[in-house]
């Protein structure tokens, strides 16, 4: 069964093959274990292979790593410390081709006898032996391969608990007298990775603390003692108790905090350094926490550039779980971060300069390809770093190659931006507040359209709703298609595109001028632009990326219901919205539920007449943003449809 985030394959048109998410976003979910679901995303026929990536302490899959990266265990588990969230780890292998399956199923017998303490088990998916059959699962446990029946269902992440690691680190070097650069690069470059081995031994050490400021709570990083501590008893007792109260459990009567309860909370820790000092009394847990970052280290006095950086690590866990679950996994994917920290510092110095601008820095993205949040750290410049459009747009020119290497890593297409700057979900906040509030993606939380056994195909990706009477600029009764033809720029700007200022109304009329389409008493008038002047729009406005438009002209509006396969395949190839207009009026078509057998169709409808404020609830329960029947259109009137093509870029 193959289920995905916008349904856009149903379960009759399943593959019968294993594939990566190259082609289309989708989510398979597979059920490792009876009791439990695990997540993959897979999406094309391509041979390929690698290695499954999950949790075996949520016993499920959450994402993999292609061979064609690395075949490395060393260096797959290395990225996947950094990229995925802490804890993720090896916990299976996949295969298009019988041969490399069964070569994979080999190296996981190999690896759980070479530890026979391990209790692990391994999850194998690998095509059939006959050329129709399905995907064939199998469980390595003990060295041993045994087949495994699978369900597949859609999994919710929203009943874990987001945890992150925060804390300061800094490198710096010194000058080496009258050397040649050469020379001085050489001792630069000992004298870092002679810093990254010393946050190594400052990360092992055993009086480290976690801190959640918010909470008012202390977490050893090593106390085996506090095992039985779960989440859920954080986030219930909070600031109210400390870590020895913890120590003596709940009373007797008291019942455990129920894991619902906490679902969607968030805890951030940062380190500090705890030192023990002999006990004044009987609870020997006590210690003297030193406040402040304790990743420091001791700086030469002719110290002439320093680096100073930020550790940001990302986990999720069930709150029943354990502290130590996840504090010892932290703490390891906090070192393969400072490890890249390095890594990038002296590849900036290799350019020739010790003053080149290059702050390595972690960004999170949340792509809807992929089943949870990956993490990856690029060498900015310091204008990057500050939220300067204009050095983010340089920064993700230049890191290309960078990104390609990323997509490839984690089988995702090569054809649309995922990680670029500004797509990261920490990216800091601007100074001040924008000056118009706009609900973005409004049809997120709409109800299903009603039509039985429809697919629905729906715009990827975020785009803002422009209506008329917003930025106190009154449009009302001729602005209509200029405010199609801004949600639709959203889209490009929102899903990484380009990073620009969406124009007015004047700035629209401008272009239309300087491009000879109208003429120049069309500036500050109140007419009117059409679906072709929107396509047009696009290229003028976003040259760089080169849009091409499709178009669907002189359509009755009793015949749009007929375009139905057109629409659904626009919006499973494409993606972006579609621009329609006729009868004096334009509106933006945002998706199709389509039953491909009986023809039904309804249209999900962008209304850039609303006139009211920014209430939700208002725009959905009145229909300004809702599912909409073929009568929708004016069955006498004609149409015209303008059908933005995504471009091709990382």
């Amino acid at each position: 069964t193959c289920v995905c985030h916008n349904r856009l394959c149903s379960p009759r048109n399943a593959p019968p093959y294993l594939t990566i998410p190259v082609l289309i976003p989708q989510s398979i979910m597979v059920g490792w274990k009876c009791d439990k679901k695990v997540v993959i995303s897979l999406a094309t026929t391509a041979s390929a292979s690698g290695w499954l990536v999950g949790s075996h302490a949520h016993k499920n899959i959450s994402g993999l790593h292609c061979d064609e990266c690395s075949d490395r265990l060393d260096d797959i588990c290395s990225f996947i410390a950094r990229t995925y969230p802490a804890g993720c780890e090896i916990v299976g292998a996949f295969a298009t081709e019988i041969s490399v399956g069964q070569e994979k199923c080999a190296k996981l017998q190999s690896l759980c006898a070479a530890d026979e303490a391990t209790n692990e088990s391994f999850v194998v998916c690998q095509k059939g032996d006959s050329k129709d059959s399905g995907l064939e699962f199998s469980e390595v446990v003990k060295g041993e391969a045994k087949e495994l029946k699978v369900d597949t269902e859609q999994l919710s992440f929203d009943q874990l608990v987001d945890i992150s690691l925060v804390f300061p680190v800094s490198f710096s070097i010194v000058t080496c007298g009258t050397e040649d650069y050469d020379t001085n690069f050489s001792k630069w470059r000992k004298n870092i990775r002679t810093q990254v081995q010393q946050y190594e031994r400052i990360l092992q050490d055993t009086n480290l603390v976690l801190l959640c400021p918010e909470l008012g709570v202390l977490v050893s990083a090593t106390d085996t003692r506090r095992d039985g501590i779960k989440c859920s008893e954080i986030l219930s007792r909070g600031a109210s108790r400390n870590v020895s109260t913890w120590n003596k459990g709940n009373k007797k009567g008291n019942s455990q905090p129920s894991s619902e309860n906490f679902a969607g909370r968030a805890m951030k820790f940062t380190l500090l350094h705890a030192h023990p000092e002999p006990p004044a009394s009987a609870d020997a847990s006590s210690s003297v926490v030193r406040e402040g970052p304790c990743l420091s280290l001791h700086r030469d006095a002719g110290s002439e550039r320093v680096w100073r950086l930020e550790v940001d690590v990302l986990s999720q866990m069930d709150p029943g779980q354990p502290l130590k679950t996840f504090t010892t996994s932290l703490l390891r994917s906090a070192y393969a971060q400072i490890q890249v920290f390095g890594k990038q510092i002296e590849d900036a110095l290799k350019k020739g300069s010790m003053e080149v601008d290059c702050v390595p820095t972690v960004l999170h993205f949340r792509p809807l390809q992929c089943c949870n949040t990956i993490s990856t750290i690029y060498p900015l410049s310091s204008g990057s770093v500050q939220g300067d459009a204009v050095a983010i747009a340089a920064d993700d020119a230049a890191l290309v190659e960078v990104r390609t290497a990323l997509h490839k890593c984690l089988g995702l297409a090569l054809d649309r931006p995922i990680f670029r700057t500004s797509l990261r979900t920490n990216a800091p906040q601007p100074s001040e507040p924008p000056k118009q509030i706009r609900l973005r993606n409004p049809h997120a939380t709409l109800k299903s359209s009603g039509v039985v056994d429809g697919v629905e195909y729906i715009t990827h990706g975020s785009y803002d709703y422009y209506h008329y009477m917003q930025d106190k600029f009154d449009d009302n009764g001729w602005g209509c298609a200029y405010r199609s033809f801004q949600s639709i720029a959203s889209w490009f700007v929102l899903n990484g595109y380009q990073q620009i200022d969406i124009p007015g109304h004047v700035d629209i009329q401008k272009m239309c001028v300087k491009n000879d389409c109208r003429g120049k008493d069309f500036v500050g008038s109140k007419q009117w632009i059409g679906s072709m002047e929107v396509g047009w729009l696009l290229q003028w406005y976003f040259p760089e990326l080169d849009i091409m438009n499709k178009y669907m002209t002189s359509i009755l509006g009793e015949d749009i219901a007929s375009k139905g396969r057109e629409l659904a395949l626009h919006f499973k190839e494409q993606g972006t919205p579609v621009m329609i207009g006729g009868n004096n009026l334009a509106h933006t078509i945002l998706g199709v539920d389509f039953n491909e057998h009986t023809g039904d169709i309804k249209f999900l409808v962008l209304d850039p007449h609303y006139t009211g404020g920014e209430n939700l609830k208002t725009i959905q329960d009145k229909g300004w943003c809702a599912w909409k029947d073929p009568k929708f259109w004016k069955a006498n009137v004609t149409y015209n449809l303008c059908f933005p093509q995504r471009p091709h870029v990382l």
